[in-house]
């Protein structure tokens, strides 16, 4: 299973227009659960099948591919959360939404990231259930 060039554009594409609308649209600030989806339709959408077709030039076995695709998508998942991180320490952004109304304390950023992981992981574990399932089929 090789994942193509057009596929990783296109996704990449629609999650940036995703992102763009949500904050055009101030999405981001009226949906609470908008975020959360754009988290969890990464790692299912974009990270783990790439991390998969990565793979796949390293292994033949599912099991390891399957492995390689989780980490990494829990990998640049986290990356992008230190990323938010550093944007909102050093430039005093709000990407962790630790200013929202419903806190008063920075607190606020460690839920945003931690639901933002987990919505991830959740995304990465249901691509990898996907792949397993038409890779079994297939």
């Amino acid at each position: 299973m090789v994942i193509s060039i057009v596929y990783v554009v296109g996704a990449s594409l629609t999650l940036i227009v995703a992102h763009l609308t949500g904050k055009k649209l101030m999405l981001y600030e009226t949906t609470k659960w908008f975020d959360l989806m754009l988290h969890t339709f990464a790692g299912l959408t974009l990270l783990t099948p790439i991390g998969f077709g990565l793979a796949a030039t390293l292994s033949t076995s599912l099991l390891l591919r399957l492995m390689f695709a989780f980490c990494f998508s829990v990998t640049i998942t986290t990356i992008w959360e230190i990323f938010e991180f550093a944007m909102d320490f050093i430039f005093g952004t709000n990407m962790q939404r630790w200013k929202d109304s419903y806190t008063t304390e920075r607190n606020g950023g460690v839920i945003d990231i931690m639901t933002d992981i987990i919505a991830g992981i959740v995304g990465t574990i249901l691509s990898c259930i996907a792949i397993l399932i038409l890779a079994v089929l297939i």
